[in-house]
């Protein structure tokens, strides 16, 4: 008894597995060497299935089915059913979602060198402070002070907190 349960258990399983990768699955455009979401600007871009973890399998065009489809329409024969055009407003549409994405790609990359320029500048300041502290000469403290000044004016320059 317990090994029939455990049978159908295990084939629940399996059938539970396949019907969700099958619903997991989406589109994913490459355009030059990056991956998004829409379609490249200037429909130059190429149809990737991609799994749950985001692995690109096959390209759309890899199956024969596709490339005789690409065959004709490099001929000129049904090139409307091979690639649909893009209307001026997907195309306006695809374009401002790249520029967004650019722009927060730079974005990002920005307050990444902030955030780094700012570590730095407090890491230097807990070492002018941690030298202060163990004493020296005058003309060493006058030195420190000096370097403590000026970290900080560089903190307040970048914007970061302190």
């Amino acid at each position: 008894m317990k090994h029939r349960q455990f049978l159908i258990f295990a084939v629940s399983v399996v059938f539970a597995c396949a019907v969700s990768s099958t619903a997991l699955a989406q589109k994913t455009y490459r355009c030059g060497n990056t991956y998004q979401s829409f379609p490249c600007a200037g429909n130059d871009g190429k149809a990737v299935e991609t799994t749950e973890g985001g692995a690109a399998t096959k390209p759309a065009g890899a199956d024969p089915a596709a490339k005789s489809a690409s065959a004709s329409a490099s001929t000129g024969k049904g090139a409307e059913a091979a690639k649909p055009q893009m209307t001026e407003e997907e195309k306006k549409a695809a374009a401002a979602k790249a520029a967004e994405a650019d722009a927060d790609k730079k974005k990002a990359a920005a307050l990444v060198e902030k955030k780094s320029k700012c570590d730095k500048l407090k890491n230097d300041l807990n070492y002018n402070t941690a030298q202060l502290r163990a004493g020296g000469s005058n003309v060493t403290q006058d030195r420190l002070n000096a370097g403590r000044r000026q970290i900080n004016d560089n903190l307040g320059r970048e914007g970061c907190s302190t």
